[in-house]
């Protein structure tokens, strides 16, 4: 039931029903921890808990409600497609027996994250879910008795009109990517799968805007992690690290299956107190940054002063759950001044 599967998206975060309310809050709707728990233990729960729970974990509301596989809008249209499928069974059974399940569809279209729509085989809009007023910007009055050619980017028209002529004639459902938008109002890129019983056609659609952009600024972040001058180290909340760039390798001899997993320690160069010393690390874990320069060891035994930061990472929540470390070699015209006036220790011999 519902109330479970509330129960199960907070638990197997390890959150406690304050912090449950907290997060839910940071999503736009004020709910206390009581009122958290007794969603979690009861059989009614209203559906800005449940849309706002979706929100915040970016969970398929077809799970919550529905009890599919818990879901993003990153697994695309495989999760479309089943859902579609789960709303299509339901609507037959609301038929039937006008009971939960008409409920659940209710729910669904007016909290999901998705644009549903309803065609007749010409193409022309029947009903609208929610979705299309806080996703797209218009009204169910400004969609429905009018094409969908409209709603969708000239460009991206050819691909949907043969989807729609392919179920219409009997093929299975249909999947692809547009862009979508109401007049006067931006583009959004949506995934969708289309289906038809009969004459009656469905498309389920999901907004991917964010998640394209995400994912190119991703890109654009690896891109310049990978080609930086700098060293770059990313670790875990043990410290022990996950990954680190080329220009590290290059720098220390090591490769990046040598590291992973270790700490930054396989760069000390064994001098009494070590030069990431316990100290310095208590500082870091306490959420400071660290700025300095060190003298570490390369794999093949040659030392070097290293202008080194390492930044705590933390989540939503503020705790810490990595670091991120930059290295870059002090050259001795730079290093050589600072030794001279006594500002650096000369390299051990």
């Amino acid at each position: 039931m519902i109330a479970d599967r509330l129960r199960a998206v907070r638990t197997n975060r390890n959150l406690s029903v304050r912090a449950m309310s907290s997060r839910i809050e940071k999503c736009g709707l004020k709910v206390s921890a009581s009122a958290v728990s007794q969603y979690e233990n009861g059989t009614t729960v209203p559906a800005a808990y449940v849309a706002a729970v979706c929100r915040a974990f970016d969970i398929a509301p077809g799970w919550l409600l529905l009890g599919e596989e818990p879901g993003s809008s990153q697994e695309g249209v495989p999760l479309l497609e089943e859902t579609l499928r789960r709303i299509l069974t339901l609507a037959d059974t609301a038929h039937e027996r006008h009971g939960l399940a008409g409920k659940d569809l209710d729910t669904y279209l007016r909290i999901g994250p998705d644009l549903f729509a309803v065609l007749d085989a010409e193409g022309v809009v029947r009903q609208v879910s929610d979705g299309w007023r806080r996703i797209l910007g218009c009204s169910p009055e400004e969609v429905v008795g009018r094409s969908y050619e409209l709603f969708v980017h000239p460009d991206d028209r050819p691909g949907a009109a043969r989807a729609l002529r392919a179920v219409v004639g009997g093929a299975g459902p249909q999947s692809d990517e547009s862009r979508v938008a109401c007049p006067g109002q931006p583009n959004r890129t949506v995934t969708w799968t289309v289906a038809a019983d009969g004459d009656t056609v469905f498309v389920l659609a999901r907004d991917v805007s964010e998640l394209k952009a995400s994912r190119a600024l991703a890109d654009t972040l690896r891109a310049a992690v990978e080609t930086s001058g700098d060293c770059v180290v990313v670790m875990d909340a043990e410290g022990a690290i996950t990954y680190v760039n080329p220009s590290f390798c290059r720098t220390t001899g090591f490769g990046r299956a040598e590291v992973v997993g270790k700490t930054l320690a396989l760069l000390d160069p064994g001098t009494d107190p070590p030069s990431l010393s316990p100290a310095l690390w208590d500082s870091v874990r306490s959420g400071q940054v660290f700025r300095g320069i060190l003298i570490h060891r390369r794999k093949d035994g040659t030392l070097f002063y290293d202008y080194r930061t390492i930044s705590p990472i933390a989540d939503a929540e503020g705790q810490i759950v990595g670091f991120v470390s930059t290295g870059r070699v002090l050259t001795p015209e730079v290093a050589g001044p600072l030794v001279r006036a006594g500002v650096l220790p000369p390299l051990p011999e």
